[in-house]
């Protein structure tokens, strides 16, 4: 099977710090083609990465019979009209998260894979993890012999603050332009039952919406949370009225707090979930997103007659990188990627619960 032609849509940060890289080192994809409608960005990205045909829109991107698949870096509201126009070109597409700005639009885009036959593919690079993948190894297992009991209560948490580009940019300096970013081609700023404080600002989609920024940042929380508990949860409470934002989901009798907010100086993220069970409890500490060759840090404690606490060792990997050629094989042999489009719809559905039932108790 010929190599995969692979065309990157927008050469901005995170394109230039993992994705072009990370999908050049893929085995069995070509990266061809590098799309973006700023021109000088464009030729600069294109001219360090040595990618020798430029083209200056998505929808060149889409019309080219030579592009396999489409690797799409755009801020989220940008997400819904281009994923569905490539795909219903017949592009497999990645994208980064989070999917969209509300549960319609990224339930549009899971229709638009499911109704082309192509990949959709998110950037939950979490997920690719090789110490996320052991630990959630380790919770199947768990789960299927029994032999730490039932999950009791578990807390995620993601406080800002720390080195989350554990400082690549020293290595591999970004480049940037004064060129203006594209007019929004959505006008879908969030979910309609969001109040004005709540919603985008007078310019429209950004991070100075509250909800714009939970969805951006915290969209990874959500969806390692959902790698391991799954979607049948309830939101029993939300509070957004302060710097850290706080939510309780109900996983049948386990209780789950989700804690987000600005933090502290710090090393890195304070960032972790960790899950307790009637017999132990698992921890798992991720590390910066863009340090290369590092993988998250797993913590397992088990009690009972003979205690023991250990940590699983996850290897010197690169999410990134891995998240790239499992969407390339995926393709190539014909199956649904672990974190699929549809399966994102899902985290979509959560921060909309989340900020719902804030609004319905008026804790915004």
């Amino acid at each position: 099977m010929p190599n995969l032609r692979i065309a990157v849509v927008g050469p901005g940060f995170m394109s230039q710090a993992a994705h072009i890289h990370c999908f050049q080192l893929a085995d069995g994809a070509d990266v061809t083609t590098l799309a973006g409608a700023r021109p000088k960005l464009r030729e600069a990205v294109a001219d360090r990465f040595r990618i020798t045909r430029q083209l200056d829109s998505w929808q060149a991107v889409a019309a080219d019979p030579d592009i396999d698949a489409a690797v799409v870096s755009v801020p989220p509201e940008y997400n819904p009209d281009i994923c569905c126009g490539l795909l219903e070109a017949g592009k497999h597409v990645f994208t980064e998260k989070p999917m969209a700005l509300s549960l319609k639009q990224a339930r549009r885009m899971a229709d638009a894979a499911s109704a082309s036959g192509r990949l959709l593919m998110l950037g939950f690079m979490k997920r690719y993890d090789l110490g996320i993948e052991r630990a959630h190894k380790f919770y199947d297992e768990v789960i299927a012999a029994g032999d730490m009991g039932a999950l009791t209560c578990a807390r995620v948490w993601c406080l800002l603050g720390g080195n989350w580009t554990a400082d690549q940019q020293l290595l591999v300096p970004i480049i940037t332009t004064d060129e203006p970013q594209v007019a929004k081609t959505t006008a879908d700023a969030g979910p309609d039952f969001l109040p004005p404080r709540l919603a985008a600002g007078a310019d429209g989609p950004g991070f100075s919406s509250p909800f714009y920024f939970f969805n951006h940042v915290h969209s990874h929380n959500m969806n390692l949370l959902r790698h391991f508990l799954g979607d049948d949860y309830e939101v029993t409470h939300a509070d957004l009225r302060y710097k850290t934002k706080i939510a309780l989901l109900r996983y049948g009798d386990a209780l789950v707090t989700f804690e987000v907010g600005p933090g502290i100086s710090a090393y890195a993220f304070e960032e972790g979930m960790k899950l307790y069970f009637e017999g132990g409890w698992m921890e798992i500490l991720p590390p910066p997103p863009l340090q290369m060759q590092a993988s998250a840090r797993v913590i397992i404690y088990r009690g009972g007659d003979v205690t023991e606490l250990r940590e699983p060792l996850g290897g010197w990997e690169w999410s990134f990188r891995r998240q790239a050629q499992h969407f390339v094989d995926c393709i190539r042999e014909g199956k649904q990627p672990r974190t699929s489009g549809e399966d994102s719809v899902g985290d979509m559905a959560m921060v909309e619960a989340i900020f719902r039932r804030a609004v319905e108790t008026g804790l915004f």
